[in-house]
């Protein structure tokens, strides 16, 4: 049975006119008479007053059309946004956009609890997930940068034993983290790895842990032949950032990227806990079954959203899943001050134009560099990394040639529609907007 709610939980690992007026007018002629005397004539007959016509009324003027207003970018994005609320039954969707470093746009639409219909708001909190990872991967390159760190370095030069067991523990490099070559797998697919956070859930996991049970699994590739995506590579990373900085990289990150983007609404738990918690968080299909039947749901937890069962994540201890991620997935924001961090890291991070290349640069076959992918939409290049979390979806982007950056977040997993084709559709409309 057990197994079966296992596999159940495992296939979820994935919107002037013309004024017209008539205008007639009439004068009358005065008309005169002459006489002579003479003799004494028969008197003539005086005429009849000839008829005054009446005056031609002079018609009402045509009442004049309001002309259709044009939607203002704030409409369009909205009426997007809805529409692909409703396709995916999604319950809360917040948006936040940045441009030139003022914030330009923040739309909330939905509920942010199902049970209490409470209404979102754009000061809510969410679970940016695997946008982390670009935040993580702009401080080893400002480190690379001060000459603290080598890309091509193995990381057991910088954490000495660091993944016990691993075929190729003294071969990965920096490098390799950063671009999903290391050959690990991906432990938040993995369902052995949500077998033992089921059974921790009140526990914060130490980045060491997360290392530990990833390199007890084979590896998928020898190290820098193949892609394959992976957190653990970055929670190996904020180790990295830790040893060469001899500090928390939570405050590493808070005091590079948070503070010269001027954001005070992002957090990297554990150690760094935003003043209130994230929204809540929803899953629709067989996870809500699976938890319930471990006895991690009760049935009030089990809600009914537009005809379909949804499963409230929020409803059990949360520790565990919000450690697990870390330097890889752990970061929660207000999705508007998510928007500044985002542009900050190409803009105010101190990045250099030939590390910000490198960064983008492409990894064997695929369009993610270190940290970050360069997709382009519409003709418009953008720099981008989304991020899922259990009950959280995310997008982050950065649009250089406009200097615009934007974030938005949801709190539902999985949906039909991914988060790109929103992002696909919007980010031409806010383009358009600045045209």
């Amino acid at each position: 049975m057990i197994q079966s709610l296992w596999r159940r939980l495992l296939t979820l690992v994935a919107t002037v006119a013309l004024l017209a007026s008539a205008c007639a007018s009439g004068g009358l002629g005065t008309i005169t008479s002459e006489g002579a005397i003479a003799d004494t004539p028969e008197p003539t007959e005086t005429p009849e007053p000839t008829e005054t016509p009446e005056p031609t009324a002079t018609p009402e003027p045509t009442a004049t059309p309001e002309p259709t207003p044009t939607p203002s970018v704030e409409e369009l994005v909205t009426a997007e946004i809805d529409q692909f609320m409703e396709t995916n039954g999604i319950p809360a969707l917040s948006l936040g956009v940045n441009v030139g470093g003022e914030d330009a746009l923040a739309i909330a639409r939905g509920v942010s609890n199902i049970q209490s219909n409470t209404e979102a708001t754009v000061d809510d909190y969410y679970r940016i997930a695997s946008i982390t990872k670009t935040v993580t991967a702009t401080v080893m390159l400002q480190l690379v940068q001060e000459g603290l760190v080598d890309l091509d370095a193995t990381v057991s030069s910088y954490l000495g034993p660091w993944a016990p067991g691993y075929e190729y523990e003294g071969v990965v490099t920096v490098r390799q983290l950063l671009n999903h070559t290391s050959g690990f797998i991906e432990f938040a697919f993995d369902l052995g790895f949500y077998a033992q956070t089921l059974s921790r859930l009140e526990v914060p996991f130490e980045p060491q842990e997360i290392l530990d049970y990833t390199a007890s699994k084979p590896p998928l590739s020898e190290p820098g032949t193949e892609y394959n995506y992976t957190t653990s590579g970055f929670v190996a990373a904020g180790l990295i950032i830790e040893a060469v900085t001899g500090n928390p990289a939570d405050e590493e990150i808070a005091t590079r990227i948070f503070a010269p983007a001027g954001v005070t609404q992002v957090f990297l738990p554990p150690q760094a806990l935003p003043p209130k918690e994230a929204i809540t968080g929803y899953n629709r299909g067989a996870l809500g079954a699976a938890l319930e039947g471990l006895g991690l749901l009760a049935e009030e937890n089990l809600v009914d959203f537009n005809g379909e069962t949804y499963a409230d994540l929020s409803a059990f201890p949360q520790e565990a899943l919000r450690s697990a991620g870390w330097t890889g997935g752990g970061i929660e924001a207000v999705p508007l001050d998510g928007a500044r961090m985002f542009r900050g890291l190409f803009v105010s991070s101190g990045l250099t134009e030939e590390t910000i290349a490198e960064m983008i640069a492409p990894t064997l076959d695929t369009s993610y560099g270190l940290g970050v992918s360069v997709d382009v939409i519409d003709g418009i290049t953008v720099y981008t990394h989304g991020g899922g979390v259990p009950g959280f979806r995310s997008y982050a982007a950065y649009l250089p040639e406009y200097d615009l950056s934007l974030l938005f977040s949801t709190n539902l997993i999985p949906y039909d529609l991914d988060v790109d084709e929103l992002a696909a559709i919007i980010i031409p409309l806010l383009v358009a907007d600045l045209s």
